[in-house]
């Protein structure tokens, strides 16, 4: 990072990680004047790794919680992502104490995760698990062919490795 800045580059104006706490405060103290966010993807699978442990357990709805949770991280309304963030808190109450904290740390970090909580977001109209099928929808009512992006991809490869065979 240093000879990086002696060189004159410019520090990233974000930085996206994991929920790692060491990881988080080191990009805080090396890139000061970047944004810190944490990818959605991280904090989604964190809370299904502290919750699939009590998946079975009749007092506790694993599947909808995880639902509310995939929900919560496209919500854009502020007012709306706290009604859900309670709900969640309240769905999770019959379980462990551990637990219970950190769920609840993991919404502690929710400015560095939550769209209505940055100062600034570019999205182009799209959330992050929304993007695929816009792409893919993008591409085949462009495309002449009604095949779906991961079949051409798939013929594309099918086309190389032929290409290869008859190279050799």
């Amino acid at each position: 990072m240093e000879r990086a800045l002696s060189i004159g580059a410019a520090l990233p104006s974000v930085v996206i990680t994991n929920l790692d706490v060491e990881v988080i405060e080191a990009e805080q103290t090396v890139f000061t004047t970047s944004i810190h966010l944490v990818s959605q993807h991280f904090f989604l699978a964190a809370v299904k790794d502290v919750l699939f442990p009590y998946r079975k357990r009749v007092d506790f709805d694993y599947n909808h919680v995880i639902s509310r949770t995939e929900q919560i991280v496209v919500e854009v309304d502020q007012i709306f992502f706290q009604r859900q963030e309670a709900e969640i808190i309240l769905m999770i109450e019959p379980l462990d104490l551990a637990v219970k904290e950190e769920i609840v740390r993991l919404f502690q970090l929710k400015a560095k995760w939550a769209i209505p909580f940055f100062a600034k977001v570019f999205t182009g109209g799209l959330h992050a698990n929304e993007r695929a099928a816009y792409v893919e929808g993008f591409y085949r009512m462009h495309h002449k062919y009604e095949h779906a992006l991961s079949d051409q991809l798939e013929c594309v490869k099918r086309i190389q490795a032929i290409d290869r065979c008859l190279d050799t």
